[in-house]
């Protein structure tokens, strides 16, 4: 029996391993807790939606949009896409880096990539890691 990495699994896994140890719990204006830093991924899936509009808000009136406005509410919605957009490319980047090869996959008949070298006492097949 063999695991396929979930390319999703691995994105929360490598954000979360990179971005734990520099962080703990915050505080958010409404008084509940966060992990991470403002703006990164894992504040995102953590923070409330108080402290997320708080957050974007002060940007946008650094700007000097005006709040109640309909360009303070489009200052916030391209910010918050913004932030995501880098979020994304930052961990697209990181998982570029890391080392992967193709695998043709006859059962199926599709290509396939799994990780460049297989760990825990296992082997590289054409189906990727296996134990002997």
């Amino acid at each position: 029996m063999y695991m396929v990495i979930n390319k999703k699994f691995l994105q929360a896994s490598l954000v979360t391993l990179a971005i734990l140890p520099l962080t703990n719990c915050s505080s958010g204006v409404d008084g509940s807790s966060y992990i991470g830093m403002q703006g990164s991924a894992l504040w995102f899936k953590t923070a409330s939606q108080a402290t997320k509009n708080a957050y974007f808000s002060n940007i946008c009136e650094g700007y000097g949009f005006k709040k109640g406005t309909n360009q303070f509410a489009t200052c916030i919605q391209t910010e918050v896409i913004n932030q995501k957009n880098r979020n994304a490319a930052g961990i697209a980047a990181t998982l570029k880096s890391y080392p992967t090869t193709t695998i043709n996959n006859t059962y199926n008949n599709k290509t396939t990539t799994a990780p460049a070298y297989c760990t825990n006492g296992r082997v590289m097949t054409k189906y990727g890691c296996r134990y002997r």
